[in-house]
């Protein structure tokens, strides 16, 4: 009985014990609402080649596969000479790092979502919309295909209807003499915004 006891004790002890470890170590409760992705988001710096960012840097986190693919877009608009030729890219709400819900937005919860703003006409940094007379429509199609390029897509919100190809009832009909891409919606209040929703 003895020898048994020395053999079980230590063996019983070991498996409390690395079991307690992968627990402490931070090994994801499968029941958890708490994703692998939103536990690593990484934030985007305030700027860096070819984008700016214009909100508060805790509305910058990101999961590592959105942050990179973004920060390819904004390499290539520098190295293709488009931050000349339009602006350098503007960058709003992506997420919180707790992926906590961030307003006014229904989204932006999963790092997967990055709002980038509509390019002008006149090289200027600042807002623009689609009615406005600053806002250039080449510029942001320009955008919108280069983000293409480098984001394994869901969709993008963008309520240009030159360039959208379906969106809500109140969306205006798209326009038929424009370029229609079929990853592209009209969706209430992105008339300011594009939307990048990522995969």
């Amino acid at each position: 009985m003895k020898n048994y006891l020395l053999r079980t004790v230590p063996s019983v002890f070991f498996a409390f014990c690395f079991a307690s470890l992968m627990i402490s170590c931070g090994v994801p409760d499968q029941n958890s609402e708490t994703s692998d992705e939103q536990v690593s988001f990484i934030q985007l710096p305030s700027s860096g080649p070819g984008y700016y960012a214009f909100v508060k840097d805790d509305r910058l986190w990101g999961t590592k596969t959105t942050i990179e693919n973004f920060q390819k877009t904004s390499s290539e608009w520098k190295l293709l000479g488009y931050d000349q030729a339009y602006s350098r890219i503007g960058v709003n709400d992506i997420s919180f790092q707790d992926g906590r819900k961030m307003d006014p937005h229904a989204s932006h919860k999963t790092g997967k979502d990055i709002d980038l703003r509509p390019m002008r006409n006149d090289g200027q940094e600042a807002a623009t919309e689609v009615a406005a007379s600053s806002f250039s429509h080449d510029g942001s199609l320009l955008l919108i295909k280069t983000v293409k390029k480098n984001f394994d897509l869901r969709l993008i919100f963008f309520n240009d209807p030159m360039i959208y190809i379906s969106g809500q009832a109140q969306c205006a009909n798209p326009d038929a003499s424009g370029e229609k891409l079929s990853y592209v919606q009209c969706w209430e209040g992105h008339h300011n915004h594009i939307h990048v929703s990522s995969k």
